[in-house]
C-alpha cells in the first residue's frame, strides 16, 4: 500500500458522509494511511474498502458491515450497551479476513464525539458527566478502545501501518488552584480531621515549615526545581481570582506570581489558562480571563482547562474555540481515570448538533491526582500503580495524553505519598522509552510529525 495515494472507501449510506468520514480518520488516519470516500452508487468499477448493509456489487478488497446506528439512533437516542460490547469481543478476536464481524465504523464515532453526552442528561453537583453513566463503564474507559480497535482491523485485513515511528509520550501539567492556603488547611487537618498522638509534633513541624519557607502551596519555585532536575518541562494552567470562593486565591499581577510566571516562560515552560468556574457556561468569561493572562505574560495563551473539569461535549469545545483557544486538556473524568473519549492521543472534536469537525484541539486527560485520592481513595502506592496499569495502555498505542497534578500535591501533610507519584510516574515514562513535555510542545510535535 502506497500511504501518500488515497485509497477508496465507497460509502453506502451517504447521508451520514460526515459521521463516517470521522470515525475513519481515526482509525485508519491513525495509521498513516490516507483516504477518501465516495457515494457507493457511483463507484462503476471497484473500491479498496466498502462499508454498507449490502454487500457491494463491485469488487473491494474489504467489506465492514453498517448497522443501524445512524438510521435508528443518531441525535435521537442510546444504542444498547451490548451492541458497544459486542464490537468491543469481535475486536477483540478478530481473524485474518477481508470482512469484519463488528459495525466498527459507527462504535468509532460513538466512542470518539461523546456521543452518548449529548443523550444522557444525568451530571454530577459540578455539572460533569459521571464515569458511571457511560455505556463503557467500568472495564471499557480503562482502555484506549479506538486506538485498539484500529490496530486490531489492521491485523484482520492485513494492512500494514505507514504511521512514522514514535514513542509514546505524557503531557506534565499543573493546575493552579491555590497559593495561600496551604499552611492553614494543613493545620486543620491534623488538628481537627486526624489528630493522632504525633499531632502536636506535625503542628510544629507545619508552623517551623511556614516560618522558613512560607505557605505550603507557595511551591512552584520548588516544582520547577525538582522538574529541571529530571530535565522534564511541564505546562502550569493558571486560574483567575474572580470573588467566587471556589475560584484563586491568589493574583497574576503579583509581583512573586508574575515574576515567576515570566521566568519559567523564558526557559520553555508553558504557561495556560485555567478557565474559572462559570467560564464553562458564558464564553464572555473566558475570552476576558484569556485577554487578561495575555496581558500580563505579554504573549499569547494557547492551551487551557477548565476549573474542576466542568465540561460539556460539544458546548465547551465551541466556546474554547471561539475564544481562541488552539488546544484544550479538560476531557477527562472527574471520578475516574482512564480514556473518556476511547483515544490515548490529540484529536480534533466533532460537534454531534452541527455534524461538523472542530478545529480546536484535544489533549485527553486521563489520570489526575484528585481522582485517586479524594474519588477512588487510594494510597500513594495504589496509586501509581494504577496510574502505570493506564499509561501502559497508552504506551502499547504509541499515545499521547496529559497527566494533572495540582500544586496543592506537592505537600505531604493533606497528601502523603502523592508527590512521590508524581515522580515516579516521570521515572517509569522515561524507563519504559516515552517522552515527558508540556502539552503545547508535545501537541506541536505530534502535529508536525502527522503531516509528514
Amino acid at each position: 500500500m502506497n500511504p501518500h495515494s488515497p485509497y477508496i472507501i465507497a460509502v453506502e449510506n451517504w447521508d451520514y458522509k460526515p459521521e463516517i468520514e470521522y470515525a475513519f480518520s481515526h482509525l485508519l488516519r491513525s495509521l498513516g494511511i490516507n483516504f477518501a470516500l465516495l457515494p457507493a452508487h457511483e463507484i462503476a468499477e471497484s473500491a479498496w474498502l466498502y462499508y454498507g448493509r449490502n454487500k457491494p456489487r463491485f469488487p473491494a478488497s474489504f467489506y465492514i458491515p453498517e448497522s443501524e446506528f445512524f438510521d435508528l439512533y443518531f441525535q435521537k437516542k442510546l444504542p444498547s450497551k451490548e451492541w458497544l460490547l459486542s464490537v468491543d469481543r469481535s475486536m477483540q478476536d478478530v481473524r485474518a479476513s477481508n470482512v469484519l464481524e463488528a459495525d466498527i465504523v459507527a462504535a468509532t464515532f460513538f466512542v470518539t464525539s461523546g456521543y452518548e453526552e449529548t443523550i444522557i442528561p444525568d451530571r454530577d453537583h459540578a455539572g460533569r458527566f459521571p464515569a458511571n453513566r457511560s455505556l463503557r463503564w467500568p472495564g471499557l474507559i480503562k482502555r484506549p478502545l479506538v486506538d485498539e480497535w484500529a490496530q486490531s482491523m489492521s491485523k484482520s485485513f492485513k494492512f500494514e501501518s505507514h504511521r512514522i515511528n514514535s514513542r509514546f509520550a505524557i503531557a506534565l501539567s499543573h493546575d493552579i488552584d491555590s497559593l495561600n492556603k496551604g499552611t492553614l488547611e494543613a493545620l486543620y487537618d491534623r488538628l481537627i480531621r486526624h489528630p493522632d498522638r504525633h499531632t502536636l509534633s506535625a503542628i510544629w513541624r507545619i508552623i517551623t515549615e511556614h516560618l522558613q519557607h512560607g505557605d505550603l502551596y507557595d511551591n512552584l519555585h520548588d516544582l520547577v526545581k525538582n522538574e529541571k532536575a529530571r530535565d522534564v518541562r511541564s505546562t502550569f494552567y493558571m486560574l483567575k481570582k474572580t470573588g467566587y470562593s471556589e475560584d484563586a486565591n491568589y493574583e497574576w499581577n503579583e509581583p512573586s506570581v508574575l515574576n515567576w510566571m515570566r521566568d519559567i516562560v523564558a526557559e520553555k515552560w508553558e504557561i495556560g489558562l485555567h478557565g474559572s468556574f462559570f467560564s464553562l457556561t458564558d464564553k464572555a468569561f473566558l475570552v476576558q480571563e484569556k485577554r487578561e493572562l495575555e496581558q500580563v505574560l505579554g504573549h499569547s495563551v494557547r492551551g487551557g482547562r477548565q476549573h474542576f473539569l466542568r465540561f460539556t461535549i460539544p458546548d465547551s469545545w465551541t466556546t474554547q474555540s471561539d475564544a481562541g483557544f488552539f488546544y484544550d486538556t479538560t476531557l477527562g473524568y472527574a471520578d475516574a481515570i482512564g480514556f473518556r473519549n476511547g483515544l490515548a492521543r490529540p484529536f480534533q472534536p466533532f460537534d454531534v448538533q452541527t455534524r461538523k469537525r472542530l478545529t480546536i484541539w484535544e489533549m485527553p486527560l486521563v489520570i489526575m491526582d484528585a481522582t485517586l485520592k479524594q474519588y477512588l481513595g487510594l494510597s500513594a502506592e495504589k496509586a501509581y500503580s494504577q496510574s502505570t496499569e493506564i499509561l501502559q495502555s497508552v504506551r502499547q498505542v504509541n499515545g499521547m495524553v496529559a497527566v494533572l497534578w495540582h500544586n496543592t500535591y506537592f505537600t505531604s501533610y493533606k497528601y502523603p505519598g502523592y508527590a512521590q507519584v508524581y515522580w515516579q510516574i516521570i521515572d517509569w515514562c522515561k524507563k519504559n522509552g516515552g517522552t515527558c513535555g508540556p502539552a503545547g510542545e508535545l501537541l506541536d510535535h505530534y502535529l508536525a510529525r502527522e503531516s509528514k
